[in-house]
């Protein structure tokens, strides 16, 4: 196996959020000549390049460091290569940061870091996109708005403040129209996209072509992703309120356990409390459907694909 380059990261998931990267991760982590960061979404691109993101909030108002600790942060180019310092030689190092699609400018970041950088996007009905996070958040209590309350949602207005993390603006997370271009145009053939409905329907398929872009032998463990992140409404609000609002419980964890420990078991705990998936309403599905019309045929014509799992969609809630 050819190793990219020596010491720096030689490919990044950079999206879409709630398009399979914890997955992808999960099985990519698995394969013996690939080494994946020690925890999911190291997000040093886009924090590690301004203290802004120390202001960010949800959509309740609260901070948002998506469980990170200020000691968690990677500020440097240095500490982030650090988190690498356990791959072998012949390894390729390889990260998972989903809001790297949310912030224009990351794109060149990741091309000074490296110019021989690859980057793997999954792509999703954007429909299903806006949903999906709406509900998570509203599952993790970073909403302030219920998940019935679909017409607030839906209002574009309310995403308009400039101290909104990128992952509260749930209308402009798969806006592929804004965010792609930059990517086609900086990384051009090091650039591979897959499809997520396509991933869900044959995962070994789309691993392979994963694997050949990457140029490494294909393997494929069928119950290697073990994907939690899944979006419901919380069984338990006390349990969700410990693991997210809790400050006293958060810094006992992190004495007891290792970084990636920590995170495995909450998002094992999350998927065990979270309930049944939300079903998003017809009439909010065509709202949507219209708004995202643009992007849709943007990634058909770029991709040059028919993509007839977004179009069976549409016809179903025409």
């Amino acid at each position: 196996m050819n190793k990219i380059k020596a010491n720096k990261v030689d490919f990044i998931i950079a999206g879409c959020a709630k398009s399979g990267t914890t997955a992808l991760y999960n099985i990519l982590d698995k394969h013996p000549d690939i080494c994946m960061t020690p925890i999911k979404e190291t997000n040093y691109f886009f924090q590690g390049f301004t203290k802004a993101h120390r202001e960010l909030l949800n959509l309740n108002g609260k901070e948002r460091l998506d469980g990170w600790s200020d000691e968690n942060i990677i500020r440097s180019e240095e500490q982030y290569n650090n988190l690498f310092s356990h791959a072998e030689p012949d390894q390729l190092i390889g990260e998972a940061s989903p809001l790297y699609m949310l912030d224009k400018e990351i794109p060149l970041r990741l091309k000074n870091y490296n110019p021989k950088m690859k980057i793997i996007i999954s792509l999703r009905n954007p429909s299903d996109v806006a949903w999906a996070n709406f509900v998570m958040q509203c599952r993790d209590g970073a909403e302030s708005i219920d998940v019935n309350d679909t017409q607030k949602f839906l209002d574009s207005a309310r995403y308009n403040n400039p101290k909104l993390h990128p992952f509260s603006k749930h209308l402009e997370i798969p806006a592929y129209l804004q965010q792609l271009p930059e990517y086609f145009q900086v990384f051009k053939g090091n650039l591979h996209i897959i499809i997520f409905e396509e991933f869900l329907a044959d995962k070994p398929k789309v691993i392979e072509g994963i694997y050949n872009f990457l140029n490494i032998p294909f393997k494929y463990e069928a119950n290697a992703d073990n994907t939690v992140n899944v979006s419901g409404m919380p069984k338990n609000v006390w349990l969700r309120d410990l693991m997210h609002n809790s400050t006293w419980f958060k810094r006992i964890v992190r004495l007891l356990l290792p970084k990636k420990v920590r995170h495995k078991l909450r998002a094992r705990v999350e998927a065990m409390n979270t309930g049944k998936k939300v079903k998003m309403p017809t009439d909010v599905r065509q709202q949507l459907d219209e708004i995202y019309k643009d992007d849709r045929q943007y990634v058909e014509k770029e991709l040059g694909l028919d993509i007839t799992s977004w179009k069976e969609k549409l016809a179903k809630n025409a």
